[in-house]
């Protein structure tokens, strides 16, 4: 399982990593030594896989999300069954795989990991692009300026919003009605914004769920928000 992670402007490759599986805890290891040496950025594009969505239920947000939120990113979603969305990302993935059937697929993870790192420096460093006008990406990429927080601190809603502290089961109560919202903030504190028969469900600076409160149905929503608002 190749974890990729490329800079949008410049198409630098900030990580390249061989995992065995997809779980939340070895991807985060890697987002974080992504950004202790990078920077943390604004915003992620991802597609709708996981560890980053919830694919076997209508709860959109993970944990991984959540982390991501924390360090003040914004989170972007591509549309399903959409990959133009990420149409760098799948033009570099298909340079990879060119790239190792060329040299031959490694048998060992080991030799993935030995084989990605040489990947990564010829398409950063050696390479030339015809988008960057045959320059490399490193001589194009310039890291962030925002620092990585192991220890985010707590969000400051607007005076005068509605909190509430989502439930062990990730619900909250609203007018005596109990509402799901995800279970991935469970112990979290979101604000409550109602609009008419909407209620939207903010979690630090993002929308992460709409409610009808006429039916009670709701959606995964994860977009930025007005912090003015």
């Amino acid at each position: 399982f190749p974890l990729t992670m490329l800079d949008d402007h410049s198409r630098y490759c900030l990580a390249l990593d061989a995992h065995t599986n997809q779980r939340t805890e070895g991807v985060w290891r890697s987002f974080v030594r992504v950004f202790r040496r990078c920077g943390v950025p604004g915003q992620i594009l991802f597609d709708r896989g996981v560890p980053w969505y919830a694919t076997t239920s209508d709860h959109g947000l993970t944990r991984l999300g959540v982390r991501l939120i924390q360090q003040d990113i914004e989170l972007i979603f591509g549309s399903p069954r959409h990959p133009q969305t990420r149409g760098k990302v799948e033009r570099y993935h298909g340079s990879l795989a060119r790239w190792l059937d060329h040299k031959g697929l490694p048998t060992s993870l080991p030799g993935f990991k030995k084989a990605l790192k040489v990947f990564r420096e010829d398409y950063n460093n050696i390479r030339p692009h015809e988008s960057l006008e045959m320059q490399t990406p490193a001589s194009r990429w310039v890291p962030s300026g925002r620092p990585y927080s192991p220890h985010p601190p707590e969000w400051v809603y607007p005076e005068g919003s509605t909190i509430k502290r989502v439930s062990s089961w990730g619900a909250i109560s609203v007018k005596g009605r109990t509402l799901f919202v995800c279970e991935a903030l469970v112990g979290e504190s979101v604000r409550c914004l109602e609009l008419e028969e909407t209620l939207l469900v903010l979690y630090r600076h993002m929308v992460i769920r709409q409610i009808d409160l006429r039916t009670g149905r709701s959606r995964p929503v994860v977009r930025p928000h007005d912090r003015n608002v």
